[in-house]
């Protein structure tokens, strides 16, 4: 048996590599590898689960077109910014649920005269899009790198 730190009598003795291209190898091992996983499972996560989802299925056209429902699913800004447009007089001093009780008898009065989608239903379905539209770059981007990434390796 031969001491330790020395080689055996049967083994060739191990060169080490040069410290900068052992970083290379390590640099090009994350460029290529470990960077596009995680941009790719960073997008897929958005479409399974977007950020802010609600677990309630999407709304029917009940929801949007029966006063009560539509009063329902408005937070008390909402209401107060409704019946702002509307012209209730004295709505800010109101409770949420009297607020919705004088709102009520005037969107069946006019129901044309319904605002559509409030300030947080826009800022919700905004901000779904962007998360989209930025996941499916960040995929494409790592999809790129990966590419580029093969093609310098081979």
């Amino acid at each position: 048996m031969s001491p330790p730190g020395k080689p055996s009598t049967g083994q060739k003795p191990l060169h080490p590599l040069p410290r900068g291209l052992v970083e290379l190898y390590g640099l090009l091992a994350v460029l290529v590898v470990l960077i596009p996983e995680w941009m790719a499972s960073g997008a897929l996560k958005g479409w399974v689960e977007p950020a802010g989802a609600d677990a309630l299925p999407p709304t029917t056209r009940a929801w949007r077109q029966l006063p009560e429902l539509r009063l329902a699913a408005m937070g008390l800004a909402e209401l107060r910014q409704l019946a702002r447009s509307l012209g209730l007089p004295g709505y800010a001093a109101l409770s949420r649920d009297r607020l919705a009780a004088r709102l009520l008898p005037l969107l069946r009065r006019h129901p044309d005269r319904d605002p559509g989608l409030g300030p947080r239903q826009q800022a919700r379905l905004l901000r779904r899009r962007l998360l989209i539209a930025t996941s499916t770059l960040v995929l494409l981007l790592g999809l790129i790198t990966a590419a580029v990434g093969l093609l310098l390796l081979l």
